[in-house]
């Protein structure tokens, strides 16, 4: 249903206007629009028929016009928009400001042209089933407000000699009636009447609807938040029993509806409680879901005696142990392996507390050389093993030069095993003097195949392989039938190789 007024398209069957309040018509509502009258000016260019009648007379005639206009025949009008008859005045609508109550119709126009929406609808003959012959009223609807548009609503009014004086309305605001007697309030409640109930109404029932999905979300929120806190879906939670002796802790999870493990594990805390449990407190889980909790046992020092040192050290670690020293220590062990810990093997003892192991080293014969007899003994001493002194010849060192060990220096021996101090002999000076002894003041030597009686020693001199060279001043003598005879004196230059044991070897 379009709005005469403001052009609206409202739905069928609406009484009043969605955007602007008008009352519209309905098919069971028609307006009989009664022919305008003309002015005199408009008459003295008209025909007479045309032209108002005196104002004795047109009181006198309406009756007869009304009933001229109820005869005629206007069948074909049934589906023809609004429209308005054209005055004679050079073809211009006249336009109907205001409207006002008559009777029990609504006029509209002004006085010279009236439209009257009669509450007994005017149907046209066709609808009433009137013959061909018979004529109707004109059924005419009031949608004021349309301009004839060049296509459209246009296109509906037939182009008929009978229809050439009707047109459409300029579309002027079309003023509501005042009810009289009554109240204010009673107004603006009927006023009410007037607004469209389809937008406002929709409008509302989309919000109430909107706002009734929200709170039914909400509680539907609300209802699952409480249902999963209340664990009647989503799985049960692990309590948290840390601290708590197995038999309790077993009682609890199964309580809880899950399987409980147990497994012992190395732990600074109270022996025999809850260290932790996997999955962990506080989790969800579905029901028999199977928990494992770590029992606290005591940490111990492991027993790695002859384990190597990564072997030693990576058993300590399993414990728990970090802070360990390792130490070297003299040993007839293999060497390198695990001799003693402190603490010992066995003990108790936290994850801090400091740990010795004593690796096994052996036994080495220290180096000694360049020392004196006294020192080089207190170190074989302090490496624990047992030494004496040994001479060995040699031109190389000094006279009681300590000149090294056997076995030498470095080597690795068992505990106490004797180690041979070397001690330098050099027999230059041994052998000198036992040169210079043997060429005594007045012995008697043998040189060669010449005897001697040496008078004085001019040099003795080391040369080595013990050899030692001498100058002497000595008289050679012989024997003749029992005499002795002496000779002159002379010089006398030879060497002595001697032997190990201190005997000439050889003389010359």
């Amino acid at each position: 249903m379009i709005c005469p007024n403001c052009s609206n398209e409202n739905r069928e069957g609406a009484k009043f206007c969605d955007e602007c309040g008008a009352r519209l018509p309905f098919v069971d509502e028609v307006s009989v629009v009664d022919e305008p009258e003309l002015s005199e000016a408009a008459c003295q260019d008209a025909s007479t028929s045309d032209c108002p009648p005196d104002a004795g007379e047109t009181s006198a005639e309406s009756p007869s016009t009304e009933a001229q206009h109820a005869e005629t025949d206007h069948s074909d009008e049934m589906d023809v928009l609004p429209y308005e008859r054209e005055s004679g005045n050079g073809g211009e609508a006249t336009v109907e400001p205001e409207a006002s109550v008559e009777g029990d119709g609504l006029l509209v126009g002004d006085g010279e042209h009236d439209a009257l929406l009669s509450e007994e609808p005017i149907m046209p003959a066709e609808m009433l089933g009137a013959g061909p012959e018979e004529t109707a009223p004109i059924m005419s609807p009031n949608l004021a407000g349309f301009d004839r548009p060049s296509q459209g609503y246009g296109e509906l009014i037939p182009e008929d000699a009978q229809f050439a004086h009707l047109r459409f309305r300029d579309g002027s605001t079309m003023e509501m009636p005042v009810i009289e007697n009554q109240s204010e309030a009673e107004q603006a409640l009927q006023s009410k009447d007037f607004i469209s109930t389809s937008t406002v109404s929709k409008k509302g029932h989309g919000k109430r609807i909107a706002i009734g999905l929200v709170v039914i979300a909400a509680l539907c929120g609300i209802a699952a938040l409480a249902t999963y806190q209340m664990e009647l879906w989503g799985g049960k939670v692990i309590p948290d029993v840390t601290n708590m002796t197995e038999a309790d802790a077993r009682t609890m999870l199964t309580d809880a509806g899950f399987t409980v493990k147990t497994r012992e594990i190395k732990s600074d805390d109270t022996e025999g409680l809850v260290v932790l449990s996997d999955p962990s407190a506080g989790l969800r889980e579905q029901e028999g879901t199977e928990v494992v909790i770590h029992i606290a046992s005591s940490r111990e020092i492991p027993d790695i005696i002859g384990k190597t040192k990564s072997e030693a050290k990576k058993a300590l670690k399993a414990e728990g142990y970090e802070n360990v020293k390792f130490k070297k220590e003299k040993s007839d062990n293999e060497k390198g392996t695990v001799i003693s810990t402190a603490p010992k093997a066995g003990e108790a003892c936290k994850s801090t507390a400091k740990v010795v192991v004593k690796l096994a080293t052996p036994y080495t014969v220290p180096d000694v050389a360049g020392l004196d007899r006294d020192s080089a003994g207190q170190a074989i001493i302090d490496e624990g093993l047992a030494y004496d002194f040994e001479e060995v010849e040699t031109e190389d060192y000094v006279d009681g030069a300590i000149m090294g060990t056997v076995p030498e220096a470095g080597a690795e021996v068992k505990k106490d095993s004797l180690v041979m101090i070397q001690v330098a002999r050099v027999r230059g000076p041994e052998l000198e003097s036992l040169t210079i002894d043997h060429f005594e003041v007045g012995s008697d030597v043998s040189i060669g195949m010449v005897d001697y009686i040496v008078d004085s020693v001019e040099t003795v001199e080391y040369v080595g392989n013990d050899t030692v060279n001498y100058v002497i001043t000595a008289r050679p003598y012989t024997h003749l039938l029992g005499q002795k005879l002496i000779g002159s004196k002379r010089r006398v230059e030879g060497s002595i190789v001697w032997t190990p044991d201190n005997k000439i070897s050889e003389i010359n």
